[in-house]
């Protein structure tokens, strides 16, 4: 099978990148937890199709926003620098208040925003905006995306339900690396 060039940096990135601590940067050292999601971040956007309307958004770019303070953010500036998505220029806006939501295709939720989670999921939800979390149940909780570490390395789970409840299209070939999961209730 030949995997085109955004799936194989994805598999690579995330399959097969090995959270090396202690790593001298510069010295040939893996990559940070957070360049890694920043990686999976761009390549997400590249496996998943928005509707025609999506949140009002320009077309002339693939908007990405990060709530909460975290490295991940300036890592993203730099993964996507150079890059198009589906012929569009990515952006990365930072924020901290909910109601800036407007415009976004992906939305990047840090670990911070725990206590809040709930809040920010309401204030996303009917939105054609992909979430994407590393909080703990984060999917579970109506999120789309989690992200969670495995035997060292950085892995994804996808809540198709909440993907295909607000019209957006994931890639058979993104879901194969994912562990699927669904919606429950509960608190945090």
């Amino acid at each position: 099978m030949i995997m085109p060039n955004s799936l194989r940096w994805l598999v690579l990135t995330g399959c097969a990148i090995s959270l090396a601590p202690g790593a001298a940067p510069g010295q040939g050292a893996a990559p940070t937890e957070s360049q890694v999601k920043a990686a999976f971040l761009y390549n997400f956007a590249n496996f998943v199709e928005w509707p025609e309307a999506d949140n009002g958004a320009s077309t002339s770019s693939v908007v990405f926003c990060v709530i909460g303070e975290t490295p991940v953010a300036a890592d993203l500036d730099a993964a996507l620098r150079g890059r198009k998505i589906h012929n569009r220029e990515p952006e990365v806006r930072r924020f901290r208040s909910l109601r800036e939501l407007g415009g976004c295709q992906v939305l990047f939720v840090s670990a911070e925003e725990g206590p809040r989670l709930r809040q920010i999921l309401g204030a996303t939800e009917g939105l054609a905006m992909l979430t994407v979390g590393e909080t703990e149940r984060f999917a579970k909780m109506g999120g789309m995306v989690n992200f969670y570490t495995e035997e060292s390395r950085v892995r994804f789970e996808i809540n198709v339900e909440e993907t295909r409840e607000v019209g957006l299209s994931v890639s058979s070939r993104l879901l194969r690396l994912a562990r699927l999961v669904e919606t429950e209730g509960g608190e945090l």
